[in-house]
């Protein structure tokens, strides 16, 4: 809780600050007990990465469709699933918060995004990635606001579709 106060206006307020959830494991935990794991969520975050610099997106767009493609390809690899998916991008937002001094703001989206992401599963009849897919319904669900960016002029977390989360 923090105390804000304005003298001119005698008014004190106490206002609650709230971290997200970013867990107990670290990306070391995944990795000790799940290697593959740890494995195949390095190569899918590079893929991630490489995904959202192609995308040139002048704002934080990119970070957001960034964490939704990552969650969003592990959790269609029929070997890693939702819940996995789910596991390895809390762990590496308890890396950032934690050990990299990240700001609150920064996991909110990142989990907000990675849990989106998560819930797009997409695959064919035999069990592949369907890529081409995956990038297609997280373009509309940028355009539709369901991801989260940073909003650099107003400094606040925004909806993807710059509406305000809490009118």
């Amino acid at each position: 809780m923090v105390t804000v106060e304005f003298p001119l206006l005698e008014i004190t307020k106490n206002v609650v600050i709230e971290y997200p959830n970013v867990g107990t494991e670290s990306r070391a935990d995944v990795a000790l007990s799940h290697p593959y794991l740890c494995a195949a969520a390095l190569f899918y975050g590079n893929a991630a990465a490489a995904y959202a610099n192609e995308l040139n997106m002048p704002d934080t767009s990119a970070n957001a469709i960034q964490h939704a493609y990552w969650a969003s390809i592990m959790a269609s690899d029929p070997t890693i699933g939702a819940a996995y998916s789910l596991w390895v991008t809390t762990a590496y937002e308890y890396d950032n918060r934690y050990d990299d001094g990240g700001r609150a703001f920064d996991s909110v989206m990142d989990l907000h995004n990675n849990f989106v992401g998560a819930y797009v599963v997409c695959t064919d009849q035999s069990g592949q990635i369907q890529v081409g897919l995956i990038q297609s319904t997280l373009d509309q669900k940028l355009q539709a606001g369901e991801l989260w960016i940073y909003d650099t002029q107003n400094l606040m977390v925004i909806k993807s579709n710059y509406e305000k989360i809490y009118p």
